[in-house]
């Protein structure tokens, strides 16, 4: 068994006993160990996993308050947490899969290649009618390749943006090919993701830091607008497929869903299969719909702006 999977049930006996006062460790709001902010920090060890969040700091796992409170090595820290718990971990050689290695190497080799957005996609942004305020979550390629049909058609500029796990994990990328002058780009399919190194199942396309009151949609595009027009920390699902299975990592509270209103229904499903599951798991949901048939949010503050 790994180290943190045995450390599972045990975080608040980890905590104290890497010095986190135990007046820190409690569900009520409290000061953080980190920053030392008063009543920002709050640990709720949602099911045994050490699971907090701070206004300041952001939220996530028992390991990464233990990171960031004793700035330890990883090999470092593990050794300490298995002294703990008194466990010995078993350590098994992994196969290599061939096929996963190449779609990680291709992904580095991409994620090397990427640029803060430019002029190209800010103009990008600015033809859809987004302000301009997460460009730094955005990134920029200047020269993706575009393949079709397994083969190489040539190279164009990109927004690009990360696919993320529950855990903030990179696990893929999605390229939205453009013009020089900052539109779509004349291809098949303008937007792609590459092949990811896990599912992209629950993912989300971070567009802004986590927040206990958040927002998702679909698109990226819708995202930034709704960040631009409700004022709302936003993130995307890429498809309404993904929607419909979104992880949202500790520390979201409640959840705005701004679904598509297409003829097919298919956005309003998504929106609401995905309401129905976080309802279920005690986190506050509200499904947004746009007004019109066959209208997604973008499209409405484009008329109403």
């Amino acid at each position: 068994m790994k180290t943190l999977d045995a450390a599972q049930g045990q975080w608040l006996k980890i905590l104290t006993s890497l010095g986190i006062p135990r007046d820190s460790l409690r569900k009520s709001h409290t000061k953080c160990p980190i920053c030392s902010g008063a009543k920002k920090f709050r640990f709720d060890d949602k099911d045994g996993l050490g699971t907090w969040i701070c206004n300041s700091c952001g939220a996530g796992y028992g390991y990464k308050l233990a990171k960031l409170y004793t700035q330890s090595p990883d090999s470092e820290l593990l050794g300490r947490i298995d002294q703990i718990i008194g466990h010995k971990p078993e350590y098994t050689q992994q196969p290599v899969d061939p096929v996963q290695a190449q779609k990680k190497k291709r992904l580095v080799q991409f994620g090397k290649q990427l640029r803060e957005c430019g002029t190209i996609t800010a103009s990008y942004l600015r033809n859809r009618g987004v302000d301009l305020h997460q460009l730094s979550y955005i990134r920029e390629h200047p020269n993706a390749p575009y393949y079709q049909d397994g083969k190489l058609v040539g190279h164009y500029p990109a927004m690009v943006n990360a696919l993320r796990n529950v855990q903030g994990q990179v696990i893929s990328f999605h390229v939205t090919y453009l013009t020089q002058d900052g539109w779509k780009a004349d291809l098949e399919v303008n937007k792609k993701i590459l092949p990811p190194v896990e599912t992209i199942t629950g993912s989300a396309i971070r567009l802004c830091n986590l927040a206990p009151e958040m927002a998702i949609t679909e698109g990226i595009e819708t995202a930034l607008g709704v960040m631009t027009y409700e004022r709302v920390p936003c993130w995307a699902a890429y498809s309404a497929n993904n929607l419909a299975k979104f992880e949202p990592p500790p520390g979201i509270e409640s959840l705005v869903i701004y679904g598509d209103r297409d003829f097919s229904f298919t956005g309003q499903a998504a929106a609401y299969e995905l309401a129905r599951r976080m309802q279920a798991r005690g986190i506050g949901v509200h499904v947004a719909l746009p007004p019109d048939e066959g209208q997604d949010w973008l499209d409405y503050w484009g008329e109403v702006a």
